[in-house]
């Protein structure tokens, strides 16, 4: 053989050994590029999905701030219910917008007290009938009780409107003056003379007439409201009011709000209520309520 093939030959096979081992690979080579494109693809759309949260959150930031900085009024007046577990009554609400989240508020209300042993009845039948008529009264109760709450507070936002406008909400306190009128109660009571007739006579509650008063027998009913105001004693003392203030949407002009809170007042003297049970100078409940007004410049 001559030396030149024999130079050659293995030469000759090292190359077609390396030749077969490139086409082996060649498919590797090729694999990485769709695993890389996969993945740019899947980080491309992450990228997209933190960018689309980043600026819905820029969004809800936003509209808190733009409600909190809400400047479209300066003043805010609203008439309203209020449902107290003891008893029920009315407001009439002022307030300021003179900073962006917070408010002054004036609180004026009023309220017809009861007390938790009080229950409203009717005489039956017809006997006294002649009488006059079976108005309807509670039996024991002796005086009624209105209270008069004049107050000073603020109103501070808690949560904004954010999401769609829906609701926000607010923390109020307000505390003031409270003022009791203590009226007595008149009863119709059935009294005999001295030939046994009978007839009907108004009556306050007093220790001489406790006997026909508490009895159901000789009560006919209740007198007039009206009877015995010029016969009212004031009481005075001092309340305190926290609340939160539900207000749906974001109102430009009407507003609707509710009141969820609570109520304490504390006078100088008890408030009597009824006979047989003893008074109490702390008045505290539990309220809901619902106002209605306008906002202006």
């Amino acid at each position: 053989m001559p030396y030149f093939l024999q130079l050659i030959r293995p030469r000759a096979g090292k190359c077609l050994l390396i030749m077969i081992l490139l086409a082996g690979f060649t498919p590797l080579y090729a694999q990485p590029k769709e695993v890389w494109k996969n993945l740019n693809e899947k980080q491309e759309q992450a990228l997209q999905q933190k960018e689309k949260k980043t600026r819905q959150l820029k969004s809800w930031v936003k509209q808190a701030r733009e409600w909190g900085l809400d400047n479209s009024y300066t003043h805010e007046l609203s008439l309203g219910l209020n449902l107290h577990t003891n008893g029920v009554g009315g407001h009439l609400r002022y307030a300021t917008n003179k900073k962006s989240t917070q408010q002054d508020i004036w609180l004026l209300q009023v309220r017809a007290l009861q007390h938790e042993k009080e229950i409203r009845q009717q005489r039956k039948g017809t006997a006294f009938r002649e009488l006059g008529t079976f108005k309807p009264y509670s039996f024991g109760k002796i005086n009624s009780i209105l209270d008069l709450q004049l107050g000073y507070g603020k109103e501070q936002i808690l949560l904004p409107s954010i999401i769609n406008e829906n609701i926000s909400i607010y923390s109020s306190l307000v505390g003031g003056a409270s003022i009791i009128l203590q009226k007595p109660v008149y009863l119709n009571l059935i009294h005999t003379d001295s030939a046994g007739t009978y007839f009907v006579r108004s009556e306050r509650y007093s220790p001489q007439n406790e006997a026909l008063f508490l009895n159901n027998s000789r009560i006919l009913g209740a007198d007039k409201w009206s009877k015995g105001l010029g016969e009212a004693r004031i009481i005075p003392g001092l309340f305190l009011e926290p609340a939160l203030v539900f207000v749906p949407a974001k109102n430009k002009a009407f507003i609707q709000k509710v009141y969820i809170g609570g109520n304490i007042a504390w006078h100088l003297r008890a408030a009597a209520f009824m006979a047989l049970h003893k008074s109490r100078p702390v008045q505290a409940s539990f309220f809901v309520g619902i106002g209605f007004g306008k906002r202006w410049k």
